[in-house]
């Protein structure tokens, strides 16, 4: 089996010292910080290296900086803090006392008590806690996740006040938790609205040192806890009681190592994230400040920050609570969050946390989670805008007023044609002289049935100025369906590209208009006369899909869809020449946003064909 090979450490030790005392205090700290950064991305070789390194940077002749690294693979958190106190008491020339036992008899203890039984029966608990689990958390990200991970972040940091922190150690003493399960109760909660997803994971990290004999040594003793909560409850109590069951399962059955719980799982692995679960929970009973304290004749020993962090996971919140306060530290990779994003998490976390301090019965579905600046915002943005200009205006009309405003300005772009405001602004007049010559008007309705062409919007306004309503027709549709909705919306002509109405068999009594035919410079008669139009006049009739049944009619005025378009405003602010796709079939009301709001506003509209919607080399 395997055995333990025990080094020669003294030849494998050594300390450099980097002499900095002639450099300008000034550059020193960033000196400093170059070093600690250089040294922590430095790596071990783990078959021949002490797992140990040191470094002495001297900044003067009685003060100093002394780097130490550690290997995770022979320490974690503990072992650090364990060695920090030897050193410090070695240094004052205090003896330590003689250790029980070594890690090897640790290592040999655990090999005997996970048996194959004690094994199977954990391996078979963390199968059935995490079957079914989603494999990566929905938070919405603020940046496309990279192909293969970065490890780059930042922190940010929160707190919150001693009450609390008393408040939290309260309600935990009450309810039979602990601090943790409280906050990990209020973050999974946070979470869970964030993600829209009432299924969240968290992982953990557990000491691992539950015999006494193991508190003074130093080695790699924690495991890892996969924590899988429901935040499907009514009230906070019980989602609370939940928690803790959650926790005290996952405590009885952490003796199998994390690594082995992931490859029984068989989950799939990938360079992008972590397996299982990819935000990271933990929690302290003491802020630790590190060793900042007066030593013998005077010496002072303070713990100095690293200035750069890597982020081994998505998100990582510590929690460190004392009589101060609770205090937060969010480590978050920026290859995938903004920093504003994990303010509004901690401000969230604080909100929360408030409420469910003071009522933690409280329904859930009305505990409040945004902060009163943000409420307050929300209720800024319901408000009703003033002003939906432009008032007792039909559409057509105020399309015409930007042709007026704009007339050399594109308006439209199919392929290799182009289209002025001017331009189009004439090819809507000929087709509303054509109608109109040809007794259509007002209470009529005209079916457009036809790919991206460079007459489709003209067309459509042309329907409109000449007091009838538009009705379009995806030709994609099957022919039975565009024949019921002709026959529904008692259609009598349909515009559209010869193409298109060729291949759909039309009835009798419906005349087939192609734009390739039509002799449209015949009907150049100026500005056409809106007589008796009304907001109250019939715009359009867009079918729905038919996916529950016979395809319904739904009807908009022209009233109404000004309306309609001046709202978008509010969200989506036109600014000159802004260019919009229109990629949506003009069948689904969504068009009306993508051609006709930029019409409205001076902006360009650019036609696309489906075969280029997939294309982003075309669409770019």
């Amino acid at each position: 089996g395997p055995i333990q090979v025990v080094q020669d450490a003294a030849h494998l030790f050594s300390m450099p010292i980097i002499d900095l005392q002639n450099t300008p205090h000034s550059q020193q700290h960033a000196q400093i910080s170059q070093l600690i950064n250089q040294e922590a991305k430095s790596t071990f070789d783990l078959s021949c290296d002490l797992m140990l390194r040191s470094q002495y940077i001297q900044l003067a002749k009685d003060e100093g900086v002394l780097l130490l690294t550690m290997h995770h693979i022979a320490s974690d958190g503990t072992s650090f803090e364990v060695f920090i106190r030897e050193f410090m008491a070695l240094y004052q020339a205090v003896p330590l006392p003689a250790l029980p036992i070594q890690y090897i008899d640790y290592a040999h203890w655990q090999s005997e008590w996970l048996s194959e039984d004690v094994l199977a029966k954990q391996l078979t608990y963390w199968q059935t806690q995490l079957a079914d689990a989603p494999l990566l958390h929905s938070l919405p990200l603020d940046k496309p996740r990279p192909d293969v991970a970065t490890y780059e972040g930042d922190v940010l940091h929160g707190k919150v006040s001693a009450e609390q922190s008393q408040a939290v150690q309260a309600l935990a003493k009450r309810t039979g938790a602990t601090p943790f399960m409280v906050l990990h109760s209020v973050l999974a909660l946070v979470l869970a609205r964030h993600s829209f997803s009432r299924d969240i994971v968290l992982g953990t990290v557990v000491a691992n040192r539950m015999q006494p004999e193991l508190a003074q040594l130093i080695g790699f003793f924690v495991n890892t806890l996969a924590l899988r909560t429901s935040v499907d409850f009514t009230r906070f109590d019980e989602l609370l009681a939940h928690v803790i069951d959650v926790n005290l399962d996952a405590q009885s059955n952490q003796d199998v190592p994390f690594e082995q719980v992931v490859e029984h799982l068989g989950v799939s692995r990938s360079l992008q994230h972590n397996p299982v679960f990819q935000i990271m929970f933990s929690v302290a009973n003491s802020i630790e400040q590190g060793p900042s304290q007066e030593m013998n004749h005077g010496l002072q020993c303070d713990m100095l920050q690293q200035s750069e962090h890597e982020a081994k996971f998505d998100l990582s919140l510590d929690a460190r609570i004392s009589a101060q306060g609770i205090s937060f530290t969010w480590l978050y990779s920026t290859a995938l969050f903004e920093r504003a994003t994990i303010a509004r998490l901690q401000s969230h976390v604080e909100t929360v946390l408030a409420h469910v301090l003071a009522t933690p019965d409280c329904l859930l579905s009305q505990l409040p989670m945004l902060s009163a600046q943000e409420q307050q915002t929300l209720h800024q943005l319901a408000q009703p805008k003033t002003a939906p200009e432009p008032k007792h205006m039909l559409i057509h009309q105020w399309f015409d007023q930007q042709a007026a405003l704009h007339p050399q300005a594109m308006a439209l772009h199919w392929q290799s044609s182009t289209l002025s405001y001017q331009a189009l602004q004439h090819q809507s007049n000929l087709f509303c002289h054509y109608l109109q010559a040809h007794h259509i008007g007002a209470s009529e309705r005209v079916a457009v049935f036809t790919s991206p062409d460079v007459h489709l919007l003209g067309c459509i306004l042309g329907i409109l100025k000449s007091g009838a309503a538009y009705v379009p027709l995806d030709p994609s549709l099957p022919a039975d369906r565009i024949a019921w909705i002709l026959e529904d919306a008692n259609i009598t002509q349909v515009f559209g590209q010869r193409a298109c109405l060729e291949a759909q068999s039309l009835p009798e009594h419906v005349e087939s208009l192609a734009f390739e035919s039509l002799a449209l410079d015949d009907y150049d008669l100026g500005t056409p006369q809106y007589n008796g139009h009304t907001e109250a006049q019939l715009a359009y009739v867009i079918y729905t899909s038919g996916s529950t049944g016979q395809p319904k009619g739904v009807m908009m005025s022209h009233g109404s869809l000004a309306r309609r378009m001046a709202s978008f405003r509010d969200v989506v602010p036109m600014q000159g020449q802004d260019r919009f796709l229109s990629l949506a079939s003009l069948a689904f009301d969504i068009s009306l946003f993508e051609w006709l709001y930029p019409l409205l506003h001076g902006g360009q509209v650019r036609l696309v064909c489906k075969e280029d919607i997939l294309d982003m080399a075309q669409l770019q």
